[in-house]
């Protein structure tokens, strides 16, 4: 249920997208349907390229911020901003998504 996710959880998908993987291929619902809403969250919260880039090193291959500045050649103070941005933006499209969600129940 796409309602009660939270940037915090969906983020913490990403670094874990290789064990849901693994109960998707043996054919989990609720694991198929996770890494659906967690590709439609990052293609709707619209992520620069940089932000992309502190996704993938941070989030998804769990590089630290002083490893993530140093494969980007910027600050980590830029990582740290790039996170709070990523988060911010994630927060706004699964907001977005239980206010249609409420929308579609009160039917």
């Amino acid at each position: 249920v796409m309602n009660s996710y939270t940037a915090p959880f969906m983020l913490g998908v990403l670094g874990n997208q290789d064990k849901i993987k693994e109960g998707a291929y043996s054919g989990e619902m609720g694991q198929i349907d996770l890494l659906i809403d967690l590709e439609f969250l990052i293609k709707e919260a619209r992520l620069t390229s940089k932000q992309l880039e502190v996704l993938t090193l941070y989030f998804i291959k769990q590089y630290t911020q002083e490893e993530t500045s140093a494969k980007m050649g910027i600050t980590q103070q830029a990582v740290l901003d790039h996170t709070k941005k990523i988060k911010a933006k994630f927060q706004k499209v699964v907001e977005r998504w239980r206010v249609l969600d409420a929308k579609y129940i009160d039917r």
